[in-house]
């Protein structure tokens, strides 16, 4: 049967990972299915491989290694370029979609199953055959049953059962080939028990949670959140300090105006984090006229028949509509930005726009091109919520039945004035002025402050209470997101449709002609929230209850800049040709005679540059550790060496000499020697390494002895056996244990 030995290894090692692979697909929701498993099986074969040779040729993988970061170094600009391809990104992109939660998937990357089978089957052959660990192997096989809501015996039974039988038998001490059954039989009773009694939920640790889904709380198609530009507090999606930079974002040309551009909006709270709907279902933007869908999407009213095409220039000149240009400056996101009730969205020909029922805009694949809207405009000053105010300051907002869920929580404990202001007067009298009353208090008693402290805990037992809500009413201080989602979540409180919004704030250009198309660098210290209510016939209307003195610094305009040269004008698409009725072209757009800020170029930031110097660095001081600690083993080992070190310290050299050989049996053996006695010791470190040379090892205790216990020098012969001794246990540990295993323990950190 030993013949059949290593092909039955090789099947062992494929069968664990198939079973892990179909495990894990059930906590990652892939759809892991049998057209899969050969590619599984090849690369499971392919990574068996690739470590065999490392195992048996560790230096000469530690100098291919060496000279790829080299050749990384010299050709860093060509690294940078993958780093930031398309491939890179679907890499990146299919890694984030497995460990999202399921409420947070969107559309699976297209190449995510072969990198879902080349990880697992890398992990699978590691654990298994590489670096043996039967504990890992087993609990990694069983721990995703605790987090798989729906346990079939498909599922959990099956693969379980050939995962563990292949762990059995891959790290069987004896020769037989059979794994041991009751023990098998044993793990799976006690596994379905537990699977039984246990819930999912009991193992469900939220900051972990927070952290692996850091970039996708929120952010369900992968659209624009404020963690993009440094709203990231690395625990919640809203509290705690926060540092933005004036990096570049995006470049926009439109009217002269400031005004509002909306990136994503949130409906749903809980556990301090605004929730995106993955399941929110998606329709085709129409440019040549608005659809059905759109116009419930964008309280679009237009009194034409719906089979009429609209003259995109007459379009222009009703309904304050305007033309706008965006050009994406960093990495892309799929969200598209727009003003207000966007009428045409024009992008490259191989992206298509998407919008929901809810107005988010999103392009499939993510758009890094610029794109051209028309659309009507949300100024900061004098928009539609100040306009109601003064010509229909009584409008009651409709309403649905409130929860009352935070004024009952006691989150308002701490604003005595608010509480009274949202749940006796506005509740009472839901109109605008009443809501203006709220957002004039926020403005007028609260700071304006990034740097606040983070959320405290105030161990109140009530699933609607908010640490960080309760935070920032009672130190009345904090940036947008503070002020968008209070506001919201107060609103959706008495039973008002209202929304949390993210986006940026277009500064005011130097122009005084409206009808001018004026270009300007959006960064990311003008990214903003807000909030949104919804009003009958006028759609989701901006009210930003941010202090004042906030809101002017993002809408004042940046000073002149020296070199306008350095930015190139966008390549922007063209328009879309419609065929009937056949209009005329609509004349050229005046170009913004402006002066053209420096935008830093993002293909070669200095950051990335100064990651692969890094690299480099830490690559050559490696190279200096292996090369010093590889010479201190050699010398060890060198009679010479040893020779002048016993002329010059016969007593400590023999010593270390002992204490290495006690080191070496602790390398291959799980017990350290049970005897303090020289000749017990020897004969265990001799044994284990099948040395039976009983005269070399009389003349090596002397040597020991005398150093040890005795003044007097020891005897040449009796050295001369210790050294020679000392060099065969050497030389059959390396032939025993694994050899990266050696290198790194008797080598690189000499333990």
């Amino acid at each position: 049967m030993k013949k059949f030995k290593l092909p039955l290894k090789l099947l062992a090692a494929i069968a664990f990972s198939y079973s892990l692979s179909v495990i894990v697909s059930q906590l990652t929701l892939s759809p892991f299915a049998l057209g899969d498993v050969a590619f599984l099986i090849i690369m499971s074969l392919f990574w068996i491989g690739l470590f065999e040779l490392v195992d048996h040729f560790p230096k000469h993988t530690l100098i291919v290694l060496l000279v790829l970061l080299v050749f990384g170094f010299i050709f860093r600009d060509a690294v940078i370029d993958w780093l930031y391809s398309d491939l890179a990104n679907e890499i990146g992109s299919s890694v984030r979609w497995a460990l999202m939660l399921p409420e947070f998937k969107f559309e699976m990357p297209e190449i995510y199953m072969i990198v879902y089978v080349a990880v697992l089957s890398l992990f699978s052959v590691f654990i298994i055959w590489f670096n043996p660990l039967k504990l890992l192997a087993s609990v990694v096989l069983v721990l995703p049953l605790f987090f798989i809501d729906d346990l079939t015996t498909f599922n959990w039974f099956v693969p379980l059962i050939i995962g563990l039988g292949a762990v059995l038998f891959f790290y069987n001490d004896h020769d037989y080939l059979l794994p041991n059954t009751p023990l098998l039989l044993t793990i799976l009773v006690v596994v379905g028990v537990l699977g039984a009694v246990v819930q999912p939920r009991t193992f469900f640790y939220r900051p972990l949670n927070h952290y692996i889904n850091r970039d996708q709380l929120g952010n369900s198609f992968g659209q624009f959140n404020l963690r993009q530009v440094g709203y990231d507090t690395g625990s919640t999606q809203i509290g705690g300090p926060v540092t933005i930079n004036d990096d570049p974002f995006m470049v926009v040309s439109g009217p002269p105006m400031s005004f509002y551009l909306r990136g994503n909006a949130f409906s749903e709270f809980e556990d301090e984090t605004w929730l995106a709907q993955s399941n929110k279902e998606r329709f085709l933007f129409n440019n040549q006229l608005p659809s059905r869908r759109q116009r419930e999407a964008f309280y679009i009213n237009l009194s034409v028949p719906e089979d009429m095409v609209v003259d995109e220039l007459n379009y222009l000149a009703m309904d304050n509509y305007f033309e706008s240009y965006v050009e994406p400056v960093v990495a892309p996101v799929r969200s598209l930005f727009v003003s207000g009730k966007p009428f045409s969205i024009i992008v490259s020909d191989d992206v298509d726009v998407f919008f929901d029922l809810d107005g988010m805009i999103t392009s499939e694949p993510t758009n890094s091109a610029p794109y051209r809207m028309i659309s009507t405009i949300e100024p900061v000053s004098n928009n539609t919520f100040s306009n109601l105010i003064l010509t229909d300051s009584t409008y009651r907002l409709p309403r649905v039945e409130a929860g009352y869920e935070f004024r009952d929580s006691g989150t308002l404990s701490a604003d005595d004035e608010l509480f009274t202001l949202v749940y006796e007067q506005f509740d009472n009298n839901p109109s605008i002025e009443n809501l203006a009353l709220i957002v004039d208090h926020f403005k007028s008693t609260y700071d304006y402050e990034l740097e606040v402290e983070s959320p405290r805990n105030y161990r109140i037992n009530n699933p609607s209470f908010s640490n960080t809500l309760r935070t920032f009413f009672e130190d009345k201080e904090g940036y947008c997101v503070y002020f968008g989602s209070a506001l919201a979540l107060l609103l959706q409180d008495v039973g008002v449709k209202a929304r949390y919004v993210e986006g940026f704030v277009v500064e005011s250009s130097q122009s005084d002609d409206i009808t001018s198309i004026d270009q300007r660098v959006v960064r990311n210290n003008h990214a903003h929230a807000w909030t949104e209510v919804l009003i009958p016939q006028l759609g989701w209307v901006i009210v930003d209850a941010t202090p004042s003195a906030h809101i002017s610094d993002l809408v004042e305009p940046a000073p002149d800049v020296s070199n306008p040269d350095d930015f190139e004008e966008p390549d922007l698409p063209d328009e879309p040709e419609i065929d009937e009725p056949e209009i005329d072209e609509p004349e050229e757009v005046i170009e913004p005679e402006v002066e053209e800020p420096i935008v830093e170029d993002p293909e070669s930031p200095e950051e990335e540059s100064s990651f692969i110097n890094s690299l480099l660095i830490v690559a050559v001081i490696l190279g200096l550790i292996i090369f010093i600690q590889q010479r201190r083993f050699n010398n060890r080992h060198d009679p010479d060496y040893l020779a002048k070190r016993f002329s010059e310290n016969e007593k400590q050299t023999i010593i270390e000499i002992y204490k290495d050989l006690q080191k070496i049996y602790g390398l291959n053996h799980q017990y350290r020697l049970n005897t303090n006695s020289v000749s017990q010791s020897i004969y265990q470190i001799t044994k284990a390494h099948n040395i039976l040379d009983n005269k070399q090892m009389r003349f090596a205790i002397l040597a020991i002895n005398d150093a040890l216990y005795s003044d007097k020098p020891s005897h040449p012969l009796s050295i001369n056996a210790l050294t020679q001794l000392y060099f065969r246990v050497e030389k059959a540990s390396s032939v025993q244990s694994n050899s990266v295993k050696y290198f790194l323990y008797r080598v690189l950190f000499n333990i």
